[in-house]
């Protein structure tokens, strides 16, 4: 299964449970099914910060690699190359980085300049300190400097990124798991109590006045839910 027909059964999934448990109705169903589009969206967003989370270190050692061969005394774009080469091997050509890498390789080879392809990645990825070492390297490309010395300024600056990033996950990773507990209790509730005590929440449902209050319910919930993942969320 891909994951956009998953990213669709999943709003599926959330229109039925929402219609389920707010309106007991096949009309609430259908009108909710409205939501899906929204569901898909927000989980490709959190598809692409868990892809730059994980592009973050294998940038990290890919400058690593670059720094020894230029080091070595090739050009920068001789290093690309041959940085490429070896990191593909080790870090494997399934990894999040590697398309973008891949990309600026066959530039190179298609004689584009460098620093031109590094500011498209930069650009694509969305990444801002991908961004930043392209800006780096045009600078220090055009006025001659050291490109040694600007490649241990970024490594240094994204090794203290990945450090803050880890520091913060670690001090908040109690408060998503206790984020995501609160999300289901309003359902195991509403499941328990219809379950124990049959008719208690009757007048909710299929009345105006059940549907307006039901319906404002579901706004608090749904805004508490994206509340929450907005402040427990770290980016990079």
């Amino acid at each position: 299964m891909t994951r956009r027909v998953s990213w669709v059964i999943e709003g599926v999934g959330t229109a039925g449970l929402l219609g389920y448990f707010f309106y007991r109705s096949g009309i609430a169903f259908a009108v909710l099914l409205l939501l899906v589009p929204f569901v898909y969206v927000w989980q490709q967003r959190e598809y692409l910060e868990r892809v730059k989370m994980q592009i973050t270190p294998g940038f990290q050692e890919w400058l690593t690699y670059l720094k020894s061969e230029l080091q070595a005394g090739y050009s920068p774009e001789q290093a690309v190359l041959r940085a490429m080469s070896l990191f593909g091997s080790y870090i494997g050509e399934k990894h999040p980085i590697c398309p973008g890498l891949v990309r600026i390789c066959t530039g190179l080879k298609l004689h584009r300049p460098l620093d031109e392809l590094l500011t498209e990645y930069g650009r694509e990825s969305g990444i801002s300190y991908i961004a930043g070492f392209a800006k780096t390297f045009s600078i220090v490309k055009e006025r001659g400097g050291s490109m040694s010395e600007a490649l241990d300024g970024s490594i240094r600056l994204i090794c203290e990124r990945i450090e803050t990033v880890q520091e913060i996950e670690s001090m908040i990773s109690a408060k998503k798991l206790e984020h995501k507990f609160m999300c289901v209790i309003p359902f195991a509730i509403l499941l328990f109590v219809g379950t124990t005590a049959k008719g208690y929440f009757d007048p909710l449902y299929h009345n105006l006045t059940g549907v307006a209050v039901m319906t404002i319910a579901m706004a608090a919930y749904l805004f508490s839910v994206v509340l929450g993942e907005r402040i427990t969320k770290v980016r990079l």
